[in-house]
């Protein structure tokens, strides 16, 4: 873990660099040392999980201690309600030390109950190498996105700072806080400067707070060519606590007492308040002329604008990702570039989830463990008749095709583990017991689970389409969750039967169990429609490493759900999608929060045979214009079969002319969204001997070939797409999917100088 490399650290300190995405675990610690770099390696971006210990007595996750510190190039996901519980002030806290922070990304999931900055600088440095005793504070291009997570908080009387390049998008928290005591000696101040940044607030685009007594020390905010936008009916743009008035004026300095404000070229939209000092209603104003008159070189008239922006960032919240900031006007920009540069930023994903470890996201199951024998019993009888405690686990052994009657887990966490024998275990529908065309799917579902959580580990199963009694679902999840881990489903393929879901699944509000699904080294074959079919809801899908094929729809997504405020989420690495239609058919509206995707190391590829409809596969099909807002997505050295026809259609609007990759899918999503992609011709080969326009019926067309290019544009040059596959619990490999080919060399390392502080 990471606080295994900071407790490795000497006095001196040291270099720490994060190679590979992670996610690194990082608990509560405090760093003493006198140097320390935590980086990223070239060409990654580390995601760190951080979390407050359990046994941590400070109200920071990071916190370091009269030291000279840099962060590059990492992402750090911390969830609120864990903040909030631990009483949490600050995720990154520097405490009489020098702090750069560069290319980074702060992310708070959920709504925190009180603020919580992002970055918090306290004191001032008078360590080695300090020429004066003033603390220095850096933030270059980087994110911050959390309702309630403030960007940056002081807390110094000996300060210089700025914020250049970036993005703090803040919820319900201010953007910048200052915290500051009163004078002690006579050269304290505290200054901070906003470059080309975009901060957006729903309460306080700057707050200004008095602690203790005395004089209030020499304040400095300047705001250069940047964007500070309110998001709310009453926000202020600059809101104070315990400060003190002045009664005389200058040219920078208006009503409170030493604080001096500059403006250039900066535009301030959708502010309800401009100055709410909480003592003296005669200052305060909404006006931006009477802001004016107290801070002359406070920008001008008509820089304050009335409307919120942009618009759809003020209705979705302060997480809607990079793309809610893309193809927004600035009114009154006049041609200049206001604010941050998006391009120039670097974010792990739209979604929170990122690509945090599936094992780390496992349901614990504690309970205890019941043995099933196929040979001799009906495994789903065995099952759904039985009372259980929850938590507990099938054992299931046997060998050959057997038959089972519906498996219901109902109100209960649970897990069925194969236990794999010579000939093998393949598990099929007993046709008798299935209610085919039912109007409820749950009904006529294979595996049924209501309100509970089921893993399935090892299984392989076998759904004839020649029954006439068949289910429709291999499985169907109400109000619950699932997880399938080194599992084989099969539906052959069939043009004659009617569209079924493999998997039909409704989540559960906020319960993080029976929310969550999971796909991780499984084969799926849906030959008779769509793959998996996701209602409204705020679910999140992990898949990895996988092969999954559907005849029709690959995922089918809506969320029209208005109280689903955080949205739905799909995240994939490392596998093959495989889809005769939409890989993605989306239909949801910005009130439901959307859906928002994210991929790396993904191979896409189109399904078509002589029965086939449609001139080809399309990437992502949406459902007019408010879906389309209402989606966000990134990937990450993906690539794309030449049977991918069109990458992004709108469903009221169908078309089949051929679409161009760069012009549609780039364009939409933009360069930072779409980094790395392999669209060569003829780059993707597959092992069968086809090439990429004939025919794909089965899984073992999907294994690329050593020779193809796309076996070396995966990271440290792998390939994309699934690799090994096993499947049930023996130690065989699945014939149907290619094994990874060995790295070419790798190229000598580039000797670059560091630099830093």
């Amino acid at each position: 873990s990471l606080n295994d490399a900071l407790a490795a650290l000497g006095p001196l300190g040291g270099i720490i660099e994060l190679a590979g995405d992670g996610p690194f675990p990082l608990e509560s610690a405090v760093v003493n040392s006198q140097i320390v770099v935590i980086r990223a390696a070239a060409g990654t971006r580390p995601i760190i999980s951080a979390i407050p210990g359990r046994d941590s007595t400070g109200d920071a996750i990071l916190e370091m201690e009269s030291g000279l510190f840099a962060l590059q190039g990492i992402s750090i996901h911390t969830d609120g309600q864990k903040l909030d519980e631990a009483n949490i002030r600050s995720v990154v806290a520097a405490n009489n030390s020098l702090l750069y922070v560069k290319e980074c990304e702060f992310r708070c999931s959920g709504v925190l109950a009180a603020p919580v900055a992002a970055i918090r600088a306290r004191g001032y440095y008078s360590g080695p190498g300090s020429k004066s005793p003033y603390s220095h504070l850096v933030v270059d291009r980087c994110i911050t996105e959390g309702d309630g997570l403030s960007g940056v908080e002081v807390e110094s009387t000996r300060m210089e700072g700025v914020v250049r390049g970036s993005l703090l998008s803040c919820g319900s928290a201010p953007a910048l806080t200052l915290r500051l005591m009163g004078r002690t000696k006579g050269d304290d101040s505290a200054s901070l400067l906003v470059d080309h940044s975009t901060l957006a607030s729903a309460g306080a685009g700057v707050r200004i707070e008095m602690q203790g007594s005395g004089d209030p020390i020499p304040v400095g905010i300047g705001i250069v060519e940047s964007i500070v936008a309110g998001q709310s009916e009453n926000g202020t743009l600059l809101s104070t606590k315990d400060w003190p008035l002045n009664g005389t004026k200058t040219e920078l300095m208006g009503p409170l007492r030493e604080v001096r404000w500059l403006s250039t070229d900066s535009v301030y939209p959708g502010w309800k308040h401009l100055l709410k000092v909480g003592t003296d209603d005669a200052v305060e104003t909404d006006e931006p002329e009477k802001w004016l008159l107290h801070y002359r070189q406070g920008g001008a008239v008509a820089d304050f604008l009335p409307e919120r922006w942009p618009g759809d960032v003020a209705a979705t919240g302060p997480q809607g990702g990079l793309n809610r900031w893309r193809g927004e006007s600035l009114p009154g920009s006049e041609g200049k570039r206001r604010g941050c540069d998006l391009s120039a930023l670097k974010s792990s994903g739209d979604i929170v989830l990122g690509k945090q470890r599936v094992t780390a996201s496992m349901v614990s199951l504690k309970g205890p463990k019941v043995s099933i024998n196929a040979r001799e019993e009906d495994i789903g009888k065995k099952i759904s008749e039985g009372t259980w405690e929850d938590g507990t686990t099938f054992i299931v052994k046997g060998s050959g095709l057997r038959e089972t009657s519906p498996i219901i887990i109902k109100g209960m966490n649970a897990r069925i583990e194969f236990l794999e024998e010579v000939t093998g275990l393949t598990i099929s529908p007993k046709g008798s017991a299935f209610r085919s065309g039912t109007k409820s799917s749950t009904e006529s579902s294979m595996i049924q689970v209501q309100e509970g959580y089921l893993e399935i580990l090892n299984g392989k199963f076998y759904l004839p389409n020649s029954d006439k009694s068949r289910p429709d679902r291999f499985l169907n999840v109400d109000r619950g969750g699932f997880a399938l881990q080194r599992t084989q489903i099969e539906i052959p393929l069939d043009d004659a039967t009617s569209n079924r879901n493999l998997i039909g699944w409704t989540g559960e509000g906020d319960n993080p169990i029976r929310n969550q699904g999971i796909i991780q080294e499984c084969k799926l074959l849906s030959g008779v429609g769509s793959l998996a079919e996701l209602n409204d809801g705020t679910q999140r899908l992990l898949v990895r490493n996988s092969l999954l094929i559907a005849r029709d729809d690959l995922f089918i997504l809506k969320n029209k759900n208005r109280a689903a405020s955080p949205g739905m989420g799909v995240d994939f690495e490392q596998s093959t999608l495989v889809a005769g239609r939409a890989h993605f058919a989306v239909d949801c509206d910005e009130g439901s929060g959307g859906v928002r995707g994210f991929a790396d190391s993904c191979l896409f590829a189109g399904l078509k045979w002589e029965k086939a409809k449609g001139a080809g596969a399309c990437l992502l099909q949406y459902n007019g214009e408010l879906s389309l807002k209402a989606i966000s997505w990134q990937e990450n050295r993906c690539g794309y079969d030449e049977r991918i026809h069109q990458y992004l259609i709108d469903s009221t609007k169908r078309s089949d002319e051929k679409q161009d990759f760069s012009q549609t899918w780039v364009n939409q999503w933009g360069e930072n969204g779409v980094k790395s992609p392999f669209v060569e011709p003829g780059g993707i080969s597959y092992q069968d001997g086809a090439s990429s326009r004939d025919i794909r019926l089965t899984s073992a067309s999907y294994a690329l070939t050593p020779e193809s290019a796309a076996n070396r544009v995966g990271v440290n040059q792998l390939p994309i797409g699934a690799g090994n596959i096993t499947i049930g619990s023996g130690n065989r490999k699945n014939p149907n999917v290619g094994t990874k080919t060995p790295a070419l060399p790798p190229k000598p390392p580039v000797k670059r100088p560091v630099g830093g502080l």
